[in-house]
């Protein structure tokens, strides 16, 4: 039990293409695996999916591959382009918190905590 069977997916739904493209990334892992005859002892894992510090978290534990740990670093890296809302393009800004937001989702963020 780890933090992503307790709280699930911690980040908006913008990211959700860049999550798919990392599970899809570790099940070709882990098919790899198997075909190996591995035991899923020695499978990665997701641990933790969320946002932090404005960009995406993506935790797995276990034995990662370099080529899976580097489209997870690609992928992190891309999320501070992307408006975690929305997918649009977007840009990190600072603020109370830092997130990820295209104009429009920030324009709507501080809407509403101006109300």
């Amino acid at each position: 039990m780890g933090p992503y069977d307790e709280w699930g997916i911690e980040c908006g739904d913008g990211w959700f293409a860049l999550i798919d493209r990392l599970c899809q990334a570790c099940e070709r892992e882990i098919e790899g695996l198997i075909a190996l005859g591995i035991s899923n002892e020695r499978w990665p894992r997701v641990a933790q999916i969320k946002e932090k510090m404005g960009s995406l978290r993506f935790r797995i534990t276990g034995p990662v591959s370099d080529s899976l740990q580097e489209q997870k670093t690609r992928a992190e890296l891309e999320s501070l382009s992307v408006c975690e809302q929305c997918a649009a393009p977007g840009m990190l800004r600072d603020g109370r918190w830092r997130h990820t937001y295209c104009d429009r989702c920030h324009a709507e963020e501080e809407a509403r905590r101006r109300h």
